[in-house]
């Protein structure tokens, strides 16, 4: 059998070749760093200066320049900080066992630790250690590919990273990154300085990180390669895919799931969040459209670090590699492997927000979040919005308040303090209106007998019986034009809400009590 670390002989070359020529541009920058700070130290001292007092001016201006060029260039140690909780194997038992397996596999140690981070990736780096001397292996695994990935996928992230590992990528990915932040010290310096030296060392700069990008990128190809050989073509594209996915996906989930019910004070259970997430019909459909879209994007030029998904499955596929025989598919999820989930999400939000009190937040079922967060939001925004113009309208007629000749917007946004955004700016006052209507409409539908519904990735739902009312998507789909006044009511009528007004009755007035004649 071929040894699966193993790399294409072209794709060997290729590699070498961008490694020499980013060594050959750090060569290039310290002889000319070196060169430069020490002429501008050295040459007050030897210059024929005639003038009286021109020494100790050029003294007292070109040294601490040449000290302080050479100072923002030299190579520095940066402590390493954990990008997450760190795991071990007696802690997940499970997972650690298919790390063994993959290094075994490739005939790589296991790394010295391990970090779970809170996004969705993995990644491979070297910390402490002398000139590249007892340095230690660092294996980060993002949390969210427990439940976004199979065992399968998750088998081959492993091997694509421990792929890193074997072609020794990780320690030049960590020397190119400090070079480069070298660099960037040394710009940042001379155009302090105001110095001529600036532009040049900037558009060197440019060049290097041009090199080291398509270093980065054909890395990355190699690692693939490396997956690819030693548990087949198909299984690699199709993690490839699926992690993909998971980027733009967990990031979504983050900002418009998670963390607003969060920073509202109650903790939801992040993964099966995540989970629900992933498995709405319309984040389903987003995906794929994205996936489409990347599949198509061609190789960049610079600024990317990775190659499109594309061109990374077409290398794949062009590869020859061929699918091991007698190795059995394993589709369940990844998260069958974590031991305590909770105790993880907790110590993985903990450790990315630096809030060692989370732990005292409530914890909240994602069905609870629109009843017991949202409701009493809804219900503020229907009693700041104007009875005069909203009271007499029902949840079938709320089409009539955005009519152009008698529109009750501007009165809606002054009511709820917002200013109307310029046009062509985030949001239109339209859209902030019906946004504002839909949840007003969602507070008179509870108290008018629906369940309010509420689950990652799909839109609030107020249901009773078999009909679900979705009313801030139909009033959007109202103000974009893609649902006339007709076809909403008729929506209404159909599930029964056209008889279910606005706004909550005003409670009566007490009755005046007569007041008796005095008798003095």
């Amino acid at each position: 059998m071929p040894d699966p670390r193993e790399i294409p002989a072209h794709d060997r070359s290729s590699l070498a070749r961008h490694a020499l020529a980013a060594l050959a541009l750090v060569i290039a920058f310290y002889a000319v760093v070196l060169g430069v700070g020490l002429a501008l130290i050295l040459w007050p001292f030897h210059a024929e200066l005639e003038v009286a007092g021109q020494r100790s001016t050029l003294i007292a201006f070109c040294v601490p320049l040449g000290l302080a060029f050479l100072a923002a260039a030299r190579p520095r140690h940066e402590p390493f900080f954990p990008p997450g909780p760190p795991v071990d194997a007696t802690q997940q038992e499970r997972l650690f066992r298919l790390v063994h397996e993959v290094a075994h596999s490739l005939g790589e140690r296991l790394p010295d630790e391990v970090y779970l981070t809170a996004d969705a990736n993995a990644g491979v780096t070297h910390f402490g250690g002398v000139l590249g001397f007892g340095q230690k292996r660092v294996l980060y695994l993002g949390l969210p590919f427990a439940h976004g990935l199979s065992v399968d996928a998750l088998r081959v992230v492993l091997a694509h990273e421990f792929g890193h590992f074997a072609g020794a990528h990780s320690r030049l990915a960590c020397w190119a990154f400090r070079t480069r932040e070298s660099l960037e010290r040394t710009v940042e310096r001379l155009a302090a300085e105001g110095s001529l030296f600036a532009l040049p060392f900037r558009i060197f700069g440019r060049l290097y990180v041009r090199v080291t990008d398509a270093l980065s990128r054909r890395m990355e190809l190699a690692a693939d390669a490396v997956a690819a050989r030693l548990l087949g073509p198909r299984a690699s594209c199709e993690a490839l895919r699926a992690a993909a996915e998971l980027v733009p996906a967990f990031q979504q989930y983050l900002h418009t799931e998670f963390l607003p019910v969060l920073d509202a004070g109650r903790r939801p259970p992040l993964l099966l969040g995540f989970a629900t997430f992933l498995s709405s019909a319309g984040v389903k459909a987003q995906l794929a459209r994205y996936v489409a879209q990347e599949m198509q994007r061609p190789m960049a030029i610079e600024d990317d670090t990775h190659p499109p998904l594309g061109v990374r499955v077409r290398a794949i596929e062009a590869g020859g590699f061929t699918e091991p025989a007698g190795r059995a598919a394993d589709a369940r999820p990844a998260s069958v492997l974590l031991d305590d989930p909770p105790r993880l999400e907790l110590a993985l939000l903990e450790a990315a927000t630096g809030d060692a009190q989370l732990r005292l937040l409530g914890t909240i079922a994602w069905a609870a979040v629109g009843r017991e967060l949202l409701l009493p939001r809804f219900r503020a925004v229907r009693d700041a919005l104007p009875r005069e113009r909203c009271a007499p309208v029902s949840l079938a007629d709320l089409p009539q308040l955005f009519e152009p000749q008698n529109s009750a917007v501007p009165r809606i946004l002054e009511a709820l303090g917002v200013e109307s955004p310029p046009p062509g700016q985030g949001e239109s006052a339209e859209e902030i209106a019906a946004t504002a209507l839909g949840q007003a409409g969602f507070a008179a539908l509870v108290d008018a007998g629906f369940a309010f519904e509420t689950e990652p990735g799909e839109p609030m739902t107020a249901r009773r019986g078999a009909h679900g009312v979705e009313l801030v998507t139909w009033l959007h789909e109202f103000v974009a034009g893609r649902l006339d006044a007709e076809a909403y009511r008729a929506r209404a009528v159909a599930c029964g809400i056209d008889r279910v007004g606005l706004m909550a009755p005003q409670p009566a007035e007490p009755a005046s009590r007569a007041v008796e004649p005095s008798l003095v």
